[in-house]
């Protein structure tokens, strides 16, 4: 049992009970809109009801494809998107289809699809700008700091990304000195800690 104020940190339990004012606000055992105790965001993108934690890691390295291929000027195909992460490495108990996922997805509006491609939405893209952005931040700390090889550092940054806070991302930033690449040499999306504004 743990009692926090950080949602982020919420996220990370398998069941999530919030009190609001003394009272029983929500609970996330409890699925479907009719029911008194669901999320009052259910059906929307900020709904964390039906979404497990496992979910919400595949949700990000589907993300983070779909903006790869955004930068490589390439469609994104639903046929060559995985849900699995490199060598099957995510930090999830089983795998899922990438078509699973990508509906789910579709459903909280992270996505759109359309003739076996993907699009991402505003509010998807936003999640993706952050998603890739804690990868590679920390596969520059893992190689400039801790020396680790290119390869296994960006297996353990996805890993890594999914618990970097807003905050720890910034400091992280700060201390590599705002790296404008990762070791790969892909751009990393600037921060609010960053020299100007960051990109929409």
């Amino acid at each position: 049992l743990m009692v926090t104020h950080d949602p982020d940190i919420a996220r990370q339990a398998d069941r999530r009970v919030e009190l609001a004012h003394g009272h029983l606000h929500f609970d996330t055992a409890q699925h479907g809109p009719s029911h008194p105790l669901a999320c009052p965001l259910v059906n929307t993108s900020d709904c964390c009801t039906a979404v497990s934690t496992d979910d919400e890691i595949r949700f990000d390295h589907l993300l983070e494809q779909i903006w790869v291929c955004g930068e490589e000027g390439k469609p994104a195909q639903v046929e060559r998107l995985h849900a699995s992460g490199p060598a099957g490495k995510l930090p999830v108990a089983s795998e899922e289809p990438a078509s699973r996922v990508l509906s789910r997805m579709s459903e909280l509006r992270l996505v759109a699809m359309q003739d076996g491609e993907v699009q991402l939405t505003p509010v998807g893209s936003q999640r993706a700008r952050d998603v890739v952005r804690r990868h590679r931040l920390a596969e520059r700390l893992f190689k400039d700091t801790f020396s680790i090889d290119e390869s296994e550092a960006h297996t353990q940054a996805c890993k890594f990304e999914h618990i970097i806070s807003p905050e720890l991302d910034q400091r992280i930033c700060t201390f590599l000195g705002h790296p404008k690449t990762c070791p790969h040499g892909n751009p990393i999306p600037p921060g609010d800690c960053c020299d100007g504004k960051p990109k929409a």
